[in-house]
């Protein structure tokens, strides 16, 4: 029935709040490896 359909969103909706985080934190990750590379480049000249 409905309720079975509205559980089911808000699992999804749930499920993508987490998924959401994570990336956030895996670009946070990349953005901050990307800023050392250029830090070392500039260290280096």
């Amino acid at each position: 029935g409905p309720d079975a359909l509205e559980r089911f969103v808000f699992k999804i909706k749930d499920e993508l709040l987490d998924i959401q985080e994570d990336l956030f934190a895996l670009a946070e990750m990349i953005m901050a490896l990307g800023d050392l590379k250029m830090y070392n480049k500039v260290i280096k000249c």
